[in-house]
């Protein structure tokens, strides 16, 4: 609403006249890719935050590889993928975008596939947690583990290991960032 209230006079033999006027907003779509055959891959999260920070919106693409934010107010908003799909590399980049009227801003983003562990270490509020230390064992058909990988997370929040073989691994945190509480360490 650009103008939510006027005051209006009426005279004798003379209607008032009162103009409310209103302008559309607009959004953002995110795209999510395949970097290498260009098909949408469904299940990638992203948070929007506005251009003080705080989160307005955590949007989760679809089957056709998109997503939409609600109805925005004009301004600088930042685009992070906070979770790849399964058996993808995270973008680790942070998009800033302006969102002007009548307008949906496109933003198109890929992933690569890969065969390891991706770990994202974020706090309650999204924030990612960087230079968390993680421990990759490979825990074979008997129960016996075998240390695989020591892995770290970046300023984004996320650590991935090497191209691993399939099978199953179990990934420990090695130690806690100051100010917070390990709720669960394997």
């Amino acid at each position: 609403i650009e103008v939510a209230s006027q005051t209006v006079v009426v005279e004798v033999s003379e209607s008032g006249y009162a103009c409310l006027t209103a302008t559309k907003h607009s959004a953002i779509l995110v795209e999510k890719r395949d970097s290498q055959t260009g098909e949408p891959l469904a299940g990638a999260v992203f948070q929007v935050r506005n251009s003080q920070g705080v989160p307005v919106g955590l949007i989760t693409t679809d089957i056709a590889g998109c997503a939409t934010t609600e109805v925005l107010q004009p301004g600088k908003y930042t685009i992070r993928e906070m979770f790849a799909p399964e058996k993808y590399v995270p973008t680790t980049e942070l998009r800033e975008v302006t969102v002007t009227n009548n307008e949906v801003r496109h933003e198109v983003f890929t992933n690569t596939k890969f065969s390891g562990i991706v770990v994202y270490a974020y706090d309650k509020l999204g924030n990612p947690l960087a230079n968390v230390p993680y421990i990759v064992y490979q825990v074979n058909k008997q129960g016996v583990t075998t240390e695989v990988a020591h892995i770290t997370t970046n300023n984004s929040g996320i650590a991935t290991t090497q191209e691993l073989s399939p099978g199953q691994y179990m990934v420990t945190e090695t130690t806690i960032p100051e100010n917070y509480t390990l709720v669960n360490p394997t």
